[in-house]
């Protein structure tokens, strides 16, 4: 409170200007936010810990297969250097880029399918669920 009539003296306001400030509510202007409403949540993987497990380790090797990819693709886009100092010996990166671009492709759709059998069984564990408690699930 000290502080803010603080402000409001140095900014040019007078006391009684800075109390009466004080006390009127601010109101910010805008449109109004929207409810705090729990969206219900997508994820077909929340009942199963392995299930979790699966889809966030296919995301993980799914990022490192795309950074290998472009890695490799990188390596082999670069043009082949040639020593000044050693003419006859050229260093390329041919071979790595080649190698690294190979595994990251594996490595990418390894997640893939990780992704695939994790939904499936996520699917197939509802689909049980709900044959063992006699409901029906549309498809």
């Amino acid at each position: 409170m000290v502080a803010t009539t603080l402000v409001l003296s140095l900014a040019g306001a007078s006391p009684a200007e800075a109390a009466e400030l004080q006390t009127t509510p601010s109101r910010v202007e805008g449109p109004t936010p929207p409810p705090n409403v729990d969206a219900p949540s997508h994820s077909s993987c929340r009942a199963s810990k392995s299930c979790v497990r699966a889809a966030t380790l296919s995301g993980v090797t799914g990022g490192l297969g795309l950074s290998a990819t472009i890695v490799g693709a990188t390596f082999l886009a670069t043009p082949d250097r040639v020593d000044p100092e050693m003419p006859l010996q050229a260093r390329s990166l041919r071979r790595p880029g080649i190698v690294t671009l190979s595994l990251g492709i594996s490595v990418l759709a390894m997640s893939v399918v990780m992704a695939i059998a994790a939904g499936r069984a996520a699917k197939q564990r509802r689909s049980s669920l709900a044959s063992r408690l006699g409901l029906r699930l549309r498809p």
